[in-house]
């Protein structure tokens, strides 16, 4: 059966690499498919790859191999710079004379009979690291699959370079090519608590932490009022939070605070209504332990706010550990909130 290979290490993906500790070298991921489009699982593959100089197909400056396993997912990791070499010197490579091109020639079955070529252009991103950032470029090393933690460092370090708004674009192309995402994965954000059933690269996550620093807020900014945010259903806590926030405007309480939070790169957050925090007890244990595992906290067994109202002074609380669930006056008993986010 015919074999190809999706090449994650498409330009926006070398752009994100950056370089090694010395000797140097460049992050590398693919993703192998057959020709019927099924992942290639748990198989020994064999890859050369050459790093061209000038054009598509311009001269080979540096050639090696790599005998290779993909992973469970049919991935395929390695460090060009560190396989077999075939011919050049990858440390002797003039990156601010390109462009570049890395050329990648695969044999599935794990010998060199090289049936399956992929051509990607290296951007200039790794010759900022290499020439202007050359710190950068000792102490870290971005993974060639874009990770949200190094997608938000990334924009981070190079602030005036690459904005975050084209990353966070490089990253949505991106999310067509990885592996669905599953409940508990880390993903844009925060934890994946509920996948659409008609597109599973669409879903919902839960913010790591609670907001706020972990002080309760209350539900409202000053006088009460009828804000018209009732819907407990699932999928309406946006709603919800606009509704909150036409009434209230800015301020230091619940809707506004997720309105305003942001995670790395992402933003676009709302106080989540009943049946979602719902929704997010239903995997809570797999949740927590993910939150933890990324640098957050787990949901706590205490009460949080939801976005919907029970009239001028009351609104909605929910258990995240539990079913239960109640009211709280808006103003006056503060209650800790979690954002939700949709992707």
């Amino acid at each position: 059966m015919k074999r190809k290979l999706i090449s994650l290490s498409i330009s926006m993906l070398l752009a994100i690499a950056g370089f090694a500790q010395s000797p140097q070298a460049l992050s590398y991921q693919a993703l192998l498919r057959d020709g019927a489009n099924q992942i290639i699982a748990n198989s020994a593959v064999s890859t050369q790859i050459s790093i061209l100089q000038g054009a598509v197909d311009g001269t080979a400056v540096y050639v090696e191999t790599h005998d290779l396993t993909t992973n469970a997912n049919g991935l395929i990791s390695t460090q060009i710079g560190h396989g077999t070499l075939v011919s050049g010197t990858f440390d002797a490579i003039d990156w601010a004379n390109g462009p570049f091109f890395i050329k990648t020639e695969t044999d599935p079955d794990g010998g060199t009979n090289y049936t399956i070529e992929n051509t990607s252009q290296v951007l200039s991103v790794p010759y900022a690291l290499h020439s202007n950032r050359a710190s950068l470029a000792d102490t870290a090393t971005f993974a060639s699959k874009a990770d949200t933690a190094n997608i938000a460092l990334l924009a981070e370090m190079l602030s005036g370079g690459i904005s975050a708004e084209y990353i966070l674009d490089l990253n949505q192309r991106l999310m067509q090519l990885e592996p669905d995402p599953q409940i508990g994965d880390y993903r844009y954000g925060g934890i994946v608590f509920w996948i659409d059933p008609l597109n599973p690269k669409h879903g919902m996550v839960i913010s790591i932490e609670n907001l706020a620093e972990n002080t309760k807020v209350n539900w409202s900014a000053g006088a009460n009022q009828v804000t018209g945010a009732t819907s407990e259903a699932f999928g309406e806590g946006y709603a919800n939070t606009e509704k909150i926030i036409a009434a209230h405007g800015e301020g230091n309480y619940a809707a506004w605070i997720c309105h305003t939070y942001k995670k790395g790169i992402y933003d676009n957050w709302a106080l989540p209504s009943v049946d979602e925090c719902a929704e997010v007890y239903k995997n809570i244990a797999l949740i927590n332990e993910a939150c933890v595992a990324n640098g957050g906290i787990a949901i706590s067994s205490q009460v949080f706010w939801t976005s919907c109202e029970s009239g001028k002074d009351y609104a909605k609380t929910k258990y995240m550990t539990s079913t239960g669930g109640g009211g709280g006056v808006k103003v006056g008993y503060p209650h800790r909130v979690r954002a939700i986010r949709a992707f």
